[in-house]
């Protein structure tokens, strides 16, 4: 996403049935119900539930798209988005307050980005962030072609590849805009990529958006196991030292998605003992 307009995202698109995490949660409850006389079918079930691209091969026509996480837990994931509204002062300034926390984030990059700040995006690697894919060039994924998102996302592999960093595993990828549909999907799987959308964010890419009605507005909606989307613009950065403190205050633990995926998993293995 970037400062074109923010298009919400969707459930339903193009005669696509999204599968979001929110219909695993159906799963998580059968897991836990059965967990005593399942046994062994139950930890096959946990594993399906929250399967990852490195866990189990992707399936042809599946649609797993990540908009929360089954967690009771109070943590989130705070994810970046990096296009073109993108800023080094404002990265660099995220970057401050983020280091201040001790808080590690998945950044979402796109081939624009690599190639224009290229020494910055080895400093997000270096700094024990994480690292996933947001296209090249920024298309509306829907209304191009496979061969087309194909070309996207390994496009910014191989930008990566140039200056020996990679995608964080297991790999994500957030289609612009947050639109997609099951071919969308479909194809990034093929690439080994699970499509991550969001449950909170706030208009912060607009260039007079106000950054603390962007704060209450990303707490209005953050809840565990919730993934929180900025982006890096000077809204973001001025609002991010209040986000971040107005989180921890509430008792939430703010990590890189990767992170809040795992979490997820250690609980569910739990209640299924």
């Amino acid at each position: 996403m970037d400062a074109e307009n923010l298009r919400a995202h969707v459930d339903s698109h193009e005669g696509a049935n999204v599968i979001t995490v929110s219909a695993r949660q159906t799963v998580a409850a059968l897991v836990r119900a059965r967990a005593r006389a399942a046994g062994s079918v139950c930890l096959l079930l946990f594993a399906a539930a929250l399967a990852r691209p490195d866990d189990l091969p992707p399936q042809h026509g599946s649609l797993e798209v990540l908009h929360t996480v089954p967690l009771h837990q109070k943590a989130v994931a705070l994810t970046v988005d990096l296009g073109t509204t993108a800023t080094p002062a404002a990265v660099n300034g995220i970057l401050q307050t983020l280091d201040g926390h001790e808080i590690k984030a998945t950044w979402f990059v796109t081939g624009w980005f690599v190639r224009t700040h290229p020494d910055l995006t080895k400093k997000l690697a270096a700094d024990g962030h994480h690292l996933a894919n947001h296209t090249d060039k920024h298309p509306n994924c829907s209304a191009v072609s496979s061969a087309r998102i194909e070309q996207e996302l390994t496009t910014v592999e191989q930008l990566l590849a140039a200056h020996n960093l990679g995608m964080h595993e297991p790999r994500h990828f957030r289609p612009p805009f947050g639109t997609y549909n099951r071919r969308v999907v479909d194809t990034a799987a093929g690439l080994g990529y699970r499509t991550v959308i969001w449950s909170a964010t706030s208009a912060d890419y607009e260039p007079r958006a106000n950054p603390e009605r962007c704060r209450q507005t990303i707490l209005r909606r953050v809840k565990p196991g919730g993934i929180v989307l900025v982006h890096a613009t000077a809204t973001t950065n001025r609002m991010m030292e209040g986000l971040v403190a107005s989180l921890e205050k509430q008792g939430y633990e703010i990590v890189p998605l990767a992170d809040l995926l795992h979490l997820a998993h250690v609980e569910m293995a739990e209640q299924a003992r």
